[in-house]
């Protein structure tokens, strides 16, 4: 008898460790999403006349009542060419780079519908350079552009669940930044000698919920 109650127990106490683990596996804190806007072909569907969110790709960790949220965006491009009418050169550099951090909370749910506010830190980095040599007579200029910005700002985001782990979300900001720009140029016309000018000041930026996000939940 002792012994069949101690295998009630075990029995017991096994289905209860089963169960747990089975809610604690239906418990997915970590998403990884990817803007599909690009790749499904549809045209911008937001209410404003302002740019879409610069982030491709975004990651979040969800607690009980907060989310953490990263996003990150960017571009590179170089073009080398040479004239074959006249021989000349140019060569053109470009980085991108946009990086947000955050938080947001669930304000709002409806079915599968869910609306989430926060706000986030941003920080946007934009170099270019612009290399052009004549073959001959000619003016050889040379134009160098640094630009970077820091600041933050609320966002408020939609969310519809398609089932526990898959979501589609789009989202809205307004950030206030900081940004400093310096331009260096030089030509043939002053000796080839730096003419740097430089700019600084502030400013705000709408982003319009014009993106789709592709959230796998895990």
């Amino acid at each position: 008898m002792k012994n069949l109650f101690a295998l009630i127990i075990c029995l017991s106490f096994s289905t209860f460790l089963i169960a747990q683990v089975e809610e604690e596996e239906k418990t997915y804190r970590h998403s990884v999403g990817v803007n599909i806007k690009s790749i499904i072909g549809i045209s911008d569907f937001g209410f404003f006349a302002s740019p879409s969110s610069p982030y491709s790709f975004q990651y979040r960790f969800d607690t009980n009542k907060v989310g953490f949220r990263l996003g990150y965006g960017g571009s590179y491009s170089s073009t080398d060419s040479e004239s074959d009418s006249n021989g000349s050169t140019s060569d053109y550099t470009r980085r991108l780079t946009d990086i947000r951090l955050g938080l947001d909370f669930a304000i709002f749910k409806y079915g599968k519908f869910e609306a989430r506010a926060g706000g986030d830190f941003v920080t946007n980095l934009n170099y270019s350079k612009n290399e052009w040599k004549p073959s001959g007579q000619g003016q050889a200029t040379f134009n160098e552009s640094d630009y970077k910005s820091y600041g933050f700002g609320p966002v408020l985001v939609v969310q519809y669940h398609l089932n526990d782990r898959i979501m589609l979300s789009t989202e809205s900001a307004m950030y206030f930044s900081r940004f400093e720009q310096e331009n260096l140029t030089r030509s043939s016309n002053t000796n080839f000698e730096d003419q740097l000018t430089s700019q600084s000041g502030v400013v705000s930026n709408l982003f319009e919920a014009a993106n789709l996000y592709l959230n796998i939940r895990f």
